[in-house]
Parts: structure tokens; sequence; C-alpha cells
């Protein structure tokens, strides 16, 4: 509807901000097992919202194992010297890439890890559901880590948009999102210490991005 009429583009961000407004909008409880209650709510919030978060997707002996690999796969870039080993590592790893001040994104040996995480029995068809294609390709896994002194990030994207540039000129309007991102917290989130990360919710349908998105 919005490329045939812009002018739609208020209402339809202020429909998508009513939907995600309540959290159960993008909340999946129960997703620990594959269903088609949870495909059609994780479907609908990741493409009316952006971002759809998944309750008992992953085991706890799962996540620990993962919790256990980024550690010692960090701790063998950090050397001892926390974030100055990282960013020593950063200069000359590929594995090891900078994130602003204090923060490095450390890429983690995806075959070590359990085959539960890497083809996970319901992640990896959700995400095949929302991109429309079986031929789901993992491109990396790894882990964020930000010491003390960490500066604020900016909103961003987190990957370049392959297509978007041209569907917003009106020469590609219908194709699919071509990714997907998914975040597993490896440490307690607590408002006041750390945090979490932020969404602006909508704000990967193009056709929005010039209307006014609250953030979140």
């Amino acid at each position: 509807a919005l490329d045939g009429d812009r002018s739609q583009a208020p209402a339809a961000a202020e429909a998508v901000a009513t939907y995600c407004d309540d959290l159960q909008g993008v909340r999946v409880e129960g997703a620990s097992t594959f269903s088609p209650r949870v495909a059609r709510r994780f479907y609908a919030a990741l493409r009316i919202c952006g971002v759809v978060s998944l309750g008992e997707l992953m085991d706890e002996e799962t996540l620990q194992a993962v919790v256990q690999l980024e550690a010692a796969t960090r701790s063998s870039f950090e050397a001892g010297q926390g974030g100055k080993g990282l960013a020593s590592a950063a200069l000359s790893d590929p594995r090891v890439r900078g994130r602003g001040r204090n923060r490095f994104e450390v890429e983690l040996p995806a075959l070590a890890l359990n085959a539960s995480v890497v083809a996970h029995g319901v992640l990896h068809p959700l995400v095949g559901l929302v991109l429309g294609t079986a031929g789901v390709e993992l491109d990396a896994i790894s882990s964020v880590v930000a010491y003390p002194g960490a500066a604020l990030q900016d909103h961003h994207a987190d990957t370049s948009e392959i297509v978007d540039i041209r569907r917003r000129q009106g020469e590609l309007p219908h194709l699919p999102p071509h990714g997907a991102i998914a975040i597993v917290p490896l440490v307690p989130l607590d408002p006041t210490k750390n945090g979490g990360t932020q969404f602006e919710l909508g704000s990967h349908i193009s056709r929005l991005r010039d209307t006014e998105l609250r953030t979140r």
C-alpha cells in the first residue's frame, strides 16, 4: 500500500507502533518447540515490528556451553590484558573487530558449537519462513563485549542494505528481507548497569523511515 500511496505512511507508522507497543506483539512464549502458533506470531512480529523476542528458545545446558566457548575464545585474544588485548588483536586478526571505544566483536568457531545452536531446530525454520527460502546460510556467530568506559552506540543497522536502496526507488518493491540477526544475552541484563539492545520498531520498513518512529 505504501508503494502506491506515500501519504499513508504516517497512518502505517501509527499502526506499527500500536501493534508493537503491546509487548505481547513482539514476545512469543513457549518457543522451545516449533508449532503453527509460534511460526505465526514470529512471522507477524518480525515483519511488522522488525524484532521478535522468543521465550524458552534455548535450554540452559546449551546456553552454558555457548558461554564457556565465548569466554575461552575471548580469553585467547585478551591474553590477560582485558580490553587492551582485544584492541591489539583487532589490528591484526580479522576475527576481532572494534565496535567503538572499549567495545569489540569476537568471531566464535561455529564448528565448535553444539549443532543445536548452528542448525537450531526452531530458529532455523523460522528464519527460513520469514526470508521466504529454505536455503538459509549462516554468515557468522560472534559475541560483542563492552568493557568499562565503552561509549553508548548510536542507532545503526547491523548489515548493509543489499537491496533497500533500489527498493526505495520503486524498482524492487516486493522482495522479502535478505537476512535476520539472532541475539542471545550471555550475561544477566540490568537496565541500570549494562542494559540491552534497543530497536527502533518499524525502521526495517524503508517506506516508514521518514515518519515519526518512536525508539524503545
